[in-house]
């Protein structure tokens, strides 16, 4: 036997000798679920609800200024933007939620 087969040979027998582990490894999509996961995720989904709600009085009371003539439009388009980056950051929470509770049930023996 070539000498390349015999470390090859020797590296496989403690492989070979030992017993299959009786414990499960943890599915990875549970993993990710458990303890504090998915309840971060919902926790920080309330959280930019409630950004999205300041964000869209902030924008109504640029509006009602720009409108009366107090400020200018440059105010109007920063409240827009913020609401509109608040309601991006949201519907991403929201995606990855359902995504990871989709992954949830898959991992449990779900469709």
């Amino acid at each position: 036997m070539p000498l390349g087969d015999a470390r090859v040979a020797t590296s496989d027998a403690p492989l070979a000798n030992q017993a299959p582990s009786t414990e499960s490894q943890p599915i990875p999509s549970i993993q990710l679920l458990s303890g504090s996961a998915l309840s971060h995720l919902v926790a920080q989904e309330t959280a930019l609800r409630d950004q999205v709600n300041q964000s869209e009085k902030v924008l109504g009371a640029a509006q009602r200024k720009y409108n009366a003539g107090y400020t200018d439009f440059l105010t109007v388009t920063y409240a827009e933007r913020n609401l509109y980056t608040a309601r991006d950051q949201l519907s991403d929470v929201g995606r990855t939620r359902l995504a990871a509770s989709v992954a949830l049930f898959k991992a449990l023996g779900g469709g």
